[in-house]
């Protein structure tokens, strides 16, 4: 039996730095979810190969495979409707983020992203869930809530 895998683009980034957009195959065998199309920032990278952390608002939490983020994870509505969708950012729930998708899917929408969050929609970024990521969640969803500390028990301010 072969190898599920997916066609994805990628600007050339991490070797020749020229900026040409590459065509290439991921396996899927690896992770759990594949990221392209985001533009290229000066603290990192948001395209790759991710897998599921754990779960936050009733939704997976996605890690980038190979190091501490970035994240990408589901806000619910309980701040409102305009925060409510799916995030892209170096941490969970934090005040920095990369792309937004308003959506309210189980699973990271497709496409629909922007980034920078508040901007247009940018129809270069994608993101691709294997039909096993999918089936797996259903059978055998996660139940560990992925919160930072700090939204844990934030404690008191100071004035």
């Amino acid at each position: 039996m072969g190898t599920a895998s997916s066609w994805v683009t990628r600007t050339c980034e991490d070797s020749c730095w020229s900026g040409l957009v590459h065509w290439f195959q991921v396996p899927l065998t690896k992770g759990d979810l594949v990221v392209s199309g985001f533009p290229r920032r000066s603290n990192g990278s948001a395209n790759g190969v991710y897998a599921i952390r754990g779960e936050h608002h009733g939704r997976p939490v996605f890690e980038r495979l190979g190091g501490a983020g970035p994240f990408i994870y589901f806000w619910d509505d309980r701040d409102g409707a305009t925060w409510c969708g799916w995030w892209l950012g170096p941490i969970v729930g934090g005040a920095e983020v990369w792309g937004y998708n308003a959506e309210n899917a189980h699973l990271p929408p497709s496409q629909g992203w922007r980034s920078p969050w508040h901007g247009l929609e940018n129809p270069q970024i994608r993101m691709s869930v294997p039909a096993r990521t999918a089936l797996q969640l259903e059978v055998h969803p996660k139940k560990q809530e992925v919160v930072p500390s700090w939204l844990q028990e934030p404690g008191d301010c100071e004035a």
